[in-house]
């Protein structure tokens, strides 16, 4: 029984704090102030790029999000931009 017991509380534990840890990363920034993020995407795209990317232009803010990094918008499915080639490496 006792056994039963502390396996219960090591797994409800492990859970809090897997929760906590994924609960770390924000979401992404939505509308223009997206723009100020290092990483921004369009909520119709699979891809992620540089603010200053040409294709950023012709999203419209209310379309617009802005990621923390580059790990952060992957983490979210994206994947970057084959002309601005964003990445860990332009974030430093």
């Amino acid at each position: 029984m006792i056994r039963w017991l502390v396996i219960a509380l090591l797994v409800s534990w492990a859970v809090v704090v897997g929760l906590a840890i994924a609960g770390c990363e924000h979401d992404p920034v939505a509308g223009p102030e997206a723009r100020t993020r290092p990483i921004v995407a369009s909520v119709n795209s699979d891809v992620y790029h540089r603010p200053g990317c040409r294709y950023v232009t012709r999203i419209a803010d209310h379309n617009l999000r802005g990621y923390n990094g580059a790990a952060h918008a992957e983490r979210h499915g994206l994947r970057p931009c084959k002309v601005c080639e964003p990445g860990e490496r332009s974030e430093r």
